[in-house]
């Protein structure tokens, strides 16, 4: 396993485990600061903030004006959690809105950060043999990490703002806040990808079926005959279900499946290409591209190789 799909495994692992970061915060902090909401979130928030920070710095190109973005996103964050106040007055889930309020924040500060570290991923810039490389599929799943966070935040969100404004729309329960989580996944997995995938009329009509089955999946939950009797057992498990449904469906859907054909050797030297304008560099006797100009070492050239989906 390379380097940065081990740190990708990282991230994703800080994510899952921020919840148990927040419980400790609430239960185990001294009181005397604030709620015991504010103390948990401000200890998710700067674990959190400060992990992702730390797995990363070896692969960002620090300059004066990226060093300047990242702590103008890193000061959004700290701001919401020093003002820790609602959009409205929930009442008595007015902690459960500000929480995901902050969780809020705090991931699409995430997806900032990355897009300001390595937005030179997607321009296809000259790599640095002295820095940490990150590839533009490898910048494409970090980004989608931050998911893991935000859509339960927007899912809290919007289930506040129905509650508090009486929006009822088609249903006069949870439903209602599924379709702003859905769309949002569906917004950032659009936009992180949609230059990565062979968009076919095929393809997009899977896509489209794909997203109105996850959608559906909690909707129609409740009107299902429930095995055990409890009527909270579907949806509760086609509300948990519709989140590996998507991204197996993905997966699935969005694959590249042309598979080079020939001998290994023709596949290998297939993959011999520019990493930054894709010509084909057989038979050269430098690792100097003669359409871009752009020179290479032969280890980056052979890292190319071995991790052609973009990953290492």
């Amino acid at each position: 396993m390379s380097d940065v799909a081990s740190r990708i495994l990282m991230t994703l692992a800080l994510w899952a485990a921020l919840p148990a970061v927040f419980a400790l915060g609430g239960f185990a902090l001294p009181d005397g600061f604030r709620d015991e909401t504010f103390r948990a979130a401000a200890l998710a928030t700067f674990v959190g903030m400060g992990l992702y920070v730390w797995l990363w710095r070896r692969f960002v190109r620090w300059s004066v004006g990226r060093s300047a973005a990242s702590v103008s996103l890193l000061a959004v964050v700290l701001g919401h959690l020093i003002l820790w106040q609602p959009m409205w007055d929930a009442g008595c889930v007015t902690d459960v809105l500000i929480t995901a309020q902050q969780e809020a924040v705090f991931s699409l500060v995430a997806i900032g950060l990355a897009c300001v570290w390595w937005s030179w991923a997607f321009a296809r810039l000259e790599t640095h043999p002295r820095r940490q490389s990150m590839s533009a599929m490898a910048v494409r799943l970090v980004i989608c990490s931050a998911l893991i966070p935000l859509a339960p935040a927007v899912f809290w969100i919007a289930g506040s703002a129905c509650d508090e404004f009486d929006i009822r729309g088609p249903f006069a329960d949870y439903r209602n806040a599924v379709l702003p989580a859905a769309l949002t996944v569906w917004l950032v997995l659009v936009l992180a990808w949609r230059t990565a995938v062979t968009w076919t009329a095929r393809r997009v009509t899977l896509t489209l079926g794909l997203f109105a089955v996850t959608v559906a999946m909690p909707i129609v939950s409740p009107w299902l005959p429930s095995p055990t009797g409890n009527s909270d057992f579907w949806p509760v498990v086609l509300t948990l279900g519709a989140g590996p449904v998507l991204l197996a469906g993905i997966a699935l859907f969005w694959r590249d499946d042309r598979a080079p054909r020939g001998t290994p050797g023709d596949a290998v030297e297939q993959r011999l290409k520019c990493p930054a304008c894709g010509y084909l560099m057989t038979g050269l006797h430098e690792a100097r591209c003669p359409e871009c100009g752009q020179q290479y070492t032969l280890d980056e050239l052979y890292r190319r190789i071995l991790t052609p989906d973009g990953v290492g």
